[in-house]
């Protein structure tokens, strides 16, 4: 699928880690970031680790010759709202014919605005941070798989538990061994397309939220990664 990340006058500042993750480890075809101030650069000018050297633009106008599908916002501000700022780019997106995807605590499904042009145009709104309203709690069931659970722990939000998690999960396949991911982040589920947002679950059903993914997901595996 072909889409565009959206970092408007932030790719290159403190709250890009959303970027980041989906250009290192994801599978999506990003065929253009947004960030005005970066325009005519590429990703690897900016972050030389980068696999690819995708394109910089100052506008989602100008991406569009490109045909994206959809719009990744690729910031994560403090406290995940969303920029008055951001709303007409955002918008004209919509009106694009271009799917959201978006990590913030900013429900776009619950915006008058966002979910009435979404109707309009038939677009998806992926509120990646949304969880379901019921969920188990913990049991103990994952004791029954036959395998090695590992968790990444922080005291901290970006210091590195996602992708020290994906980088031990590469290395555990190429040395023949099947293994899992299990996201409990925004970056670590649009990578994935599947998991759960942790930090929007009530804390007594974290640890039963966590367990059902790991049975959906880790079973036949011989090391499951936890996201932390």
């Amino acid at each position: 699928m072909k889409v565009i990340i959206y970092a408007e006058k932030e790719f290159n500042g403190d709250f890009s880690k959303m970027a980041l993750g989906v250009l290192r480890f994801g599978s999506y075809d990003v065929v253009g970031v947004i960030d005005s101030k970066l325009k005519g650069k590429t990703v690897q000018d900016i972050y030389s680790f980068l696999p690819n050297p995708v394109p910089i633009f100052s506008s989602v106008e100008e991406t569009l010759k490109l045909k994206p599908e959809a719009l990744i916002i690729g910031i994560a501000p403090k406290g995940g709202g969303l920029p008055e700022a951001w709303r007409s780019d955002l918008a004209f997106a919509i009106e694009s014919g271009l799917d959201i995807y978006s990590g913030l605590h900013f429900m776009f499904k619950n915006d008058l605005e966002f979910s009435t042009l979404a109707m309009r145009h038939n677009i998806k709104l992926w509120d990646v941070r949304d969880v379901p309203t019921e969920l188990p709690v913990g049991a103990g069931r994952v004791l029954s798989l036959d395998a090695k659970i590992i968790l990444t722990v922080g005291t901290d939000c970006k210091i590195g538990k996602m992708t020290a998690a994906i980088l031990m999960e590469e290395e555990m396949k190429k040395r023949g061994l099947r293994t899992a991911f299990i996201p409990t982040g925004q970056i670590g589920i649009l990578i994935k397309g599947y998991g759960l947002s942790i930090d929007r679950v009530i804390g007594d059903f974290m640890a039963g939220a966590t367990e059902q993914l790991i049975l959906d997901h880790g079973k036949g595996a011989d090391y499951i990664f936890v996201e932390g």
